[in-house]
């Protein structure tokens, strides 16, 4: 009696653990993104940039390829918060220490949310005096296709 006891405690205790081991290594995955605004037609303040997940850092790096500045700069590493699964989504932040010393800076915080499998991505910004600000409609567009 006490060796399929002592079985089944084994199983038990062997199963638990693998539920508990972290998720998988995801490979690098890249896409690269753009940012636009359309007047008549024609693509105005328009931003292209690359995000890139880098396995080895466990961070997004972000670099912009052309266009006006972004609401994040050039060759930043975005600290990761959460990661799917499957390694094709991620949500990210950036806090902005220009805040109050630039008048262009409008928010500190900027949340990320870059979706590798449906190829879209969203910034939310919080914690400035822009986000209490009444927003009728956003004029932006993005579009983004996958680099690999």
């Amino acid at each position: 009696m006490k060796i399929p006891l002592l079985t089944l405690f084994a199983v038990l205790l062997l199963t638990s653990c693998e539920r508990s081991q972290p998720l998988p290594a995801t490979a690098s995955v890249a896409m690269e993104c753009e940012a636009y605004r359309a007047e008549n037609g024609q693509k105005v303040d328009w931003t292209k940039f690359t995000v890139t997940f880098v396995p080895e850092k466990d961070c997004l790096l972000l670099r912009k390829t052309s266009g006006p500045d972004w609401i994040v700069p050039d060759k930043t590493e975005l600290r990761l918060l959460w990661r799917s699964p499957d390694g094709l989504r991620f949500v990210a932040e950036w806090i902005d220490d220009r805040y109050g010393k630039d008048q262009k800076v409008w928010s500190p915080l900027i949340i990320l949310d870059f979706d590798f499998g449906r190829l879209r991505y969203s910034a939310k910004t919080a914690g400035g005096f822009a986000d209490f600000d009444k927003v009728i409609s956003d004029p932006w567009q993005q579009e983004c296709r996958r680099l690999n």
